[in-house]
């Protein structure tokens, strides 16, 4: 249960150096001058905003790493990708913005695969939990991949122009167990290489909800997800389709359920 509350008047926080600050076993993240936000020790998030944030768009920026910072202050792990399920293999696609993780997703669900989380991957007693079943990706995206949407809710304030959709027909699968992490690079050439357990305790490192407040904690959670999920560099080929580098990383996820 998280508890949110707004005020119309700053945290009184310097967000000169950072936008993100560890204080007293709080987390003060600033997305943008006059919108800011304060996670408690106890999961409840409060938003302080100016007159000239709207207060029906602040849940663009609420459902990203404020709600993130209140799970894993809860006790869950929270990674920054998206997760899809095939057959019996959970695989999350982890990476920074940018990287294509909401676009190859999605075009796993045309082959077959079900949904299951988009932007946090929410991972507590070795089980992965659904958040919504809106998916964060351009329109260009969801047009070049041909895929009928139900809804879409634009989001005002987002850098890249992107919008929530609603897809048709998605499978969702909820509280799934994760056994594969994806890590999306760039490449000439496509191949899909498994990580030694460094590598991916660095990668799964840099792409965790940390709390500098807890960092005992969250290094326990790295190393146990590090040592016991099979994790995977995607050296995806800049100069191929969507659908071609796609259509590799399906098969590669095919061929571990057999």
């Amino acid at each position: 249960f998280i508890r949110i509350t707004c005020k119309d008047y700053p945290p009184n926080q310097d967000f000169s150096q950072s936008d993100t600050l560890f204080i007293d076993n709080n987390v003060y993240y600033q997305s943008r001058p006059g919108l800011a936000f304060k996670i408690s020790n106890k999961s409840n998030i409060t938003i302080y905003r100016s007159n000239n944030n709207d207060l029906e768009k602040v849940w663009e920026t609420l459902i990203g790493l404020p709600i993130g910072y209140a799970l894993s202050i809860s006790g869950f792990s929270v990674l920054h990708g998206s997760a899809v399920s095939l057959k019996h293999n959970t695989a999350c696609i982890i990476g920074f913005s940018g990287t294509g993780k909401s676009t190859l997703a999605l075009s796993l669900l045309k082959r077959g695969c079900s949904f299951i989380s988009e932007d946090l991957c929410v991972i507590k007693d070795k089980k992965i939990h659904n958040l919504n079943t809106w998916i964060k990706t351009s329109k260009d995206a969801v047009s070049s991949l041909e895929i009928k949407i139900d809804a879409e809710l634009k989001l005002d304030n987002d850098l890249r122009n992107r919008s929530f959709y609603k897809i048709s027909n998605i499978e969702t699968s909820s509280k799934s167990k994760p056994n594969i992490f994806y890590f999306p690079v760039n490449a000439n050439k496509k191949s899909i290489e498994k990580m030694k357990t460094d590598e991916a305790f660095k990668f799964i490192f840099s792409n965790f909800y940390r709390n500098e407040n807890n960092n005992t904690l969250d290094l326990n959670k790295i190393s146990e997800l590090s040592n016991n999920i099979d994790c995977y560099y995607f050296k995806r080929n800049i100069e191929d389709s969507i659908e071609e580098n796609s259509n590799y990383l399906y098969k590669h996820l095919m061929s571990l359920t057999t």
